[in-house]
């Protein structure tokens, strides 16, 4: 793990998880509310970038709204900005904000959040990786993919990714999953990891710990990273990885726009006797309601 705090990365992502939460499209009071784990949301706040908001509308003045989240924020916004406001059809707890698919992964590894009941992603990692997770209900759901180009002497590969919530709170998500990869006429591999993602969907933490599995001993991989929204559409993503033999750190930034998303980023292998990185590029579309992740 040291190799993970040493890596600029790191310092990086915590230094922003110690910031304030960046209020998105205009000027906003972070101001908490109350504390209240028990409060309902009952008002959804659609504005004309695709951006969705969840809480309550504080106060009204002329051209303005001060609209409280159920992160606490308190936002400002220009009347002309809101596209619609609508009361949600029943009352929900304050963790509805992570029912979006915002965040239910990083780059590649997934987060304590869950996908809802209905909702799905689809995407591909590196261009070549075609992936789909599929809400089943709002603390299961199943997925999987297979490259689209492969060599190595070895038969095409299938990973399934099957991941169970354990713990959904307002600001924190605890989950377990398992990404098994199938070689047909070979041993198989994999992963099984737990997860906890802490904060807000605008600033949240990822820790993690897994197995890696295959014909060859298991060896134990921990994972922390984490996002911060630096405006709507805008967040920037770490994800770093350590194990007893190597270690890798990555930084980029994810694009959203209503349900498509895109993440661009580099990663670099560390306590490598070569030094080299290599891009992260990804694509997202979300479907089945919610906004992209």
């Amino acid at each position: 793990m040291t190799g993970l705090t040493a890596g600029g990365a790191v310092l990086l992502m915590a230094a922003l998880m110690a910031g304030q939460v960046l209020a998105g499209p205009a000027a906003a009071d972070a101001t908490p509310a109350p504390s209240d784990s028990s409060r309902t949301v009952n008002q959804e706040l659609l504005l004309t970038d695709g951006s969705r908001l969840l809480g309550r509308i504080e106060r009204e003045e002329g051209e303005h709204i001060w609209f409280r989240t159920v992160a606490g924020a308190l936002v400002a916004l220009e009347r002309a900005h809101v596209r619609s406001l609508a009361p949600l059809a029943e009352s929900r707890p304050a963790s509805t904000e992570q029912a979006r698919p915002a965040g239910t992964r990083l780059f590649f590894a997934p987060t304590g959040r869950s996908l809802r009941r209905g909702q799905a992603t689809l995407g591909v990692y590196e261009v070549l990786l075609p992936f789909v997770q599929y809400g089943l209900s709002d603390r299961l759901s199943l997925g999987g993919g297979t490259p689209l180009l492969f060599g190595g002497g070895i038969e095409h590969p299938v990973w399934l990714t099957p991941k169970l919530q354990l713990l959904d709170r307002p600001n924190l998500g605890v989950a377990a999953g398992v990404m098994h990869i199938l070689l047909m006429g070979e041993d198989d591999a994999g992963v099984a990891y737990a997860v906890a993602t802490a904060g807000p969907a605008a600033r949240a933490l990822t820790v993690g710990a897994g197995v890696l599995y295959s014909e060859e001993s298991p060896k134990a991989v921990l994972l922390l990273g984490g996002g911060y929204a630096l405006s709507p559409r805008l967040t920037l993503l770490s994800e770093n990885y350590a194990t007893d033999e190597f270690g890798l750190v990555s930084l980029g930034l994810r694009f959203t726009g209503g349900s498509l998303s895109a993440d661009l980023g580099m990663a670099c292998p560390i306590d490598s006797d070569v030094f080299f990185a290599f891009p992260l590029v990804n694509f997202v579309w979300t479907v089945g309601g919610g906004d992209s992740e």
